[in-house]
């Protein structure tokens, strides 16, 4: 897994939205990182749902290839090789 600039941006985020779970933040902020971490959740389950069969036919490890789109949503889902029906 090649880790690359706006991946990066997806790990912070996620770092900040658990870290938002764990402590006590200014109400805004928290407001905030509870929306965004909201979004997050139900976006890259959806992409898990909708791209279901790439990941699956992608991956040897199905698990891994889930969890990665889970953290990464489309940005991992986009170095993913096409599939021919």
């Amino acid at each position: 897994m090649k880790i690359t600039l706006p991946k990066s941006v997806f790990m912070v985020l996620w770092v900040l939205v658990i870290a938002n779970l764990l402590v006590s933040l200014p109400h805004w902020l928290h407001t905030t990182l509870n929306v965004v971490g909201l979004f997050l959740v139900f976006a890259h389950l959806a992409a898990c749902f909708m791209f279901s069969r790439k990941i699956k036919l992608n991956h040897e490890n199905r698990f891994a290839g889930y969890v990665q789109v889970l953290f990464f949503g489309v940005l991992h889902l986009n170095t993913l090789p096409d599939f021919k029906q």
